[in-house]
């Protein structure tokens, strides 16, 4: 018999709030901390050729056309393209950036609590705050903040459609059916934009692939399972399976449109193709002892995504969280193969989601142990 878990108190709902909102902004005010520092001739270059495409359209990244001048005023832009006063120009371009690294931060939260719970979140942007992209590069005017923002926005959504699948509520089915078409809509055109601004963030494109495949070979092995119990295939057993099956064709066939739509437009309107940006920093922080407790916090949280998302998935149900592992292990598989000397904010998205969700486990099997010793003991004094 299990017993009711008693109601937060108010004191314990407003330390909660207060936790998530700190963790939500950890990030962007540590990437803030040397938004003042002096710039690089790759930033200016990158701002200048930005203020220049008011005067003179052109093929240029989509952070060139949106977010590097978002900042500046007419005579920032003035002095700019006169050489003068180019430092604080650049810290002044850097501010968004330090938005950016804020919503980034809020993004990475929701994802997370979304498929794993709060407390994964808070570890999450805890571990993510203290990686090399978020504390050595910072608010550095390049496209990987872009695009890694659309990226996690897609993401969420993805994971929202799948809890909204898995989750079966009778209701009016039209107006479900349409939440469905819109979400779907927007995750593909959020991916397509993260694909745009970063020529590496098209692999983000996979994700929504690979579950919609996974989500057809469950459905396919749903099938298969009915044939061979000889059942006889009715209406009623056809429009059941049809009414599971729709949702993952939704999301294939309606998330690809729209994510053609968008890149085709985007390309209309003169974004080019962004190579990734320059960077001495990796992932892993420099020392060596951090790196391995990050590293076995990661293997950790890999392994209980995996024995938690074929738990469901052998249960022929597809939970949020193979979302989330899908984009860590594409992340990281990709910075693996060629990411070396480049930018990795979006792996360090991967390895903080990873280490967080091994760190929720490693905490609460110590919790356990301390409560199961300490029965034990008051068994005993009995």
């Amino acid at each position: 018999m299990t017993t009711a878990r008693a109601p937060r108190t108010a004191s314990q709902r407003l330390f909660g709030a207060l936790l998530s909102l700190l963790a939500v902004l950890l990030p962007g005010l540590v990437a803030g901390v040397q938004i003042g520092r002096a710039p690089t001739d790759a930033e200016v270059e990158r701002l200048r050729a930005s203020v220049a495409l008011r005067e003179a359209p052109q093929p240029a990244a989509l952070a060139a056309h949106v977010l590097y001048p978002a900042t500046l005023h007419e005579a920032d832009r003035a002095r700019l393209q006169a050489g003068q006063d180019v430092g604080s120009i650049v810290v002044r371009a850097r501010l968004s950036m330090l938005w950016l690294m804020f919503a980034i931060g809020g993004l990475f939260y929701l994802l997370l609590s979304v498929t794993r719970g709060g407390l994964t979140a808070v570890f999450g942007c805890l571990f993510l705050s203290s990686l090399p992209p978020v504390v050595d590069d910072g608010c550095v005017l390049r496209p990987e903040p872009l695009a890694c923002a659309f990226g996690l926005l897609a993401t969420v959504l993805l994971a929202t459609y799948a809890l909204t699948v898995m989750v079966r509520r009778r209701g009016p089915r039209p107006a479900r059916a349409l939440l469905l078409v819109v979400v779907a809509a927007l995750t593909g055109a959020a991916y397509a934009v993260a694909a745009a601004a970063l020529s590496r963030a098209s692999l983000l494109l996979l994700v929504p692939a690979a579950f919609v495949t996974l989500a057809a070979v469950v459905q396919a092995w749903r099938w298969v399972r009915v044939l061979r119990r000889g059942r006889r295939i009715g209406r009623g057993m056809l429009v059941a399976l049809a009414r599971r099956s729709w949702p993952w064709f939704c999301l294939g066939a309606v998330g690809m449109a729209a994510s053609s739509l968008v890149l085709y437009a985007l390309d209309a309107h003169g974004v080019a193709r962004t190579l990734p940006t320059a960077s001495a920093f990796g992932y892993l922080p420099a020392s060596w002892p951090r790196a391995a407790l990050l590293g076995l916090l990661m293997v950790v949280g890999g392994l209980r995504l995996l024995f938690h998302g074929g738990a469901h998935v052998s249960g022929r149900r597809l939970h949020p969280s193979l979302v989330l592992l899908l984009l860590c292990t594409l992340a990281l598989m990709q910075f693996a193969h060629n990411g070396a000397g480049i930018n990795a904010l979006l792996p360090a998205c991967a390895a903080a989601a990873l280490a967080g969700e091994g760190a929720t486990f490693v905490l609460v099997l110590f919790i356990g142990t301390l409560l199961v010793h300490a029965r034990q003991g008051d068994a005993a004094a009995e």
